[in-house]
């Protein structure tokens, strides 16, 4: 299958197979900001320290890849398949997470989708942030949010969980 990255500009970057595409990243590290990555096959791929603000991928297969550090903010990552991915540093700010799944992934804690939205908690720098729908924040203001909304009860079993495990990892949560 040919791929072909595209910059936000819509500028191709670079054309190519799976392997030579999976391979120019492991090499290079392009600026991938705003890249157009849906549906590709990254399984491996080495993306430490890139940036990938705004890149669409969409149903991506980041399989065991190093995003370690990878600026991910504002990243569409719906269907995206990161079992196995290390994002150990990677911020998720404004990323968007519905359907990815994040089995196995060190440094994020998915906690499913309580009444109805998308929950995960990772490590930013040393503190547990956590991510529900669109709504970024550390733990504790989380629960303050949440606590205020009375329909969110699942929502808050959701970030006690994602603190507990936090816990048992050595995070700092507060």
């Amino acid at each position: 299958m040919d791929f072909t990255l595209k910059s936000a500009t819509g500028a191709v970057i670079r054309t190519g197979t799976a392997d030579t595409f999976v391979g120019f990243l492991r090499q290079d590290l392009a600026d991938l900001h705003g890249a157009d990555l849906r549906d590709a096959s990254l399984r491996y791929a080495s993306l430490i320290s890139a940036d990938l603000t705004g890149a669409d991928l969409t149903g991506a297969d980041l399989r065991s890849a190093s995003l370690t550090s990878a600026d991910l903010t504002g990243a569409d990552l719906r269907g995206a398949d990161l079992r196995g991915a290390d994002l150990t540093g990677a911020d998720l700010t404004g990323a968007y997470l519905t359907g990815a799944n994040f089995a196995r992934c060190s440094a994020v804690i998915p906690a499913g989708e309580p009444d109805g939205w998308t929950c995960v908690g990772w490590l930013n720098g040393d503190l547990l942030n956590v991510r529900v729908g669109c709504r970024n924040t550390g733990y504790a203001s989380g629960v303050a949010y949440w606590t205020e909304k009375p329909d969110r009860q699942e929502v808050l079993a959701a970030l006690v969980y994602v603190r507990a495990v936090a816990v048992l990892r050595g995070w700092k949560v507060d």
